[in-house]
C-alpha cells in the first residue's frame, strides 16, 4: 500500500512540475516578445526622428538657399538626397539597425521611402506656411 501511495505521489509531483515548467517557459516567451516589441518600437521611433531631423537639416543647410537662387536642379537634388542618406546611416546605431533589418528585411528601401515621405511632408508644411503668409 505504501508503494502505491508513493508511486501516486511521484506521478502527481511529476505532473505538477511539468506544468510549472511549461507555464514558466510560456511566461518567458511572452516577456521576450514584449521586450522585442519594445526594442522594435524604440528603434522605429529613433529612425523616424533621425530621418525627420536629417531632412530638415538638409533643407535648411543646403536646399533652401539653392531654391532661392533657382539653382536646385536634378544634380543638386541628388546631392541633397545623398547628404541626407549619409547623415541617417551615420547616426543610426548598430543595435537599432539590426532590430529594424530583422523586422523590415530591406532596411535601405524602408529608409528611402521614409525619406521621400518626410520630404513631401516637410514640403507641404512649408507650402502651407507660405500660403498663410501671403
Amino acid at each position: 500500500m505504501n508503494d502505491i501511495l508513493i508511486k501516486i505521489l511521484v506521478s502527481v509531483g511529476i505532473l505538477v512540475l511539468t506544468n510549472v515548467f511549461v507555464y514558466l517557459s510560456n511566461l518567458s516567451k511572452e516577456k521576450i516578445a514584449k521586450i522585442e516589441n519594445i526594442k522594435f518600437r524604440e528603434a522605429s521611433e529613433k529612425l523616424l526622428d533621425i530621418i525627420t531631423k536629417c531632412v530638415a537639416a538638409t533643407n535648411q543647410e543646403f536646399v533652401g538657399d539653392l531654391k532661392k537662387e533657382g539653382k536646385f536642379d536634378r544634380d543638386q537634388q541628388e546631392e541633397a538626397w545623398n547628404k541626407t542618406k549619409n547623415k541617417i546611416n551615420k547616426i543610426l546605431d548598430k543595435e537599432s539597425r539590426e532590430i529594424l533589418e530583422k523586422a523590415y528585411g530591406d532596411l535601405n528601401s524602408y529608409i528611402n521611402q521614409t525619406i521621400e515621405d518626410e520630404v513631401t511632408n516637410q514640403k507641404g508644411e512649408i507650402d502651407d506656411k507660405n500660403t498663410r503668409c501671403s
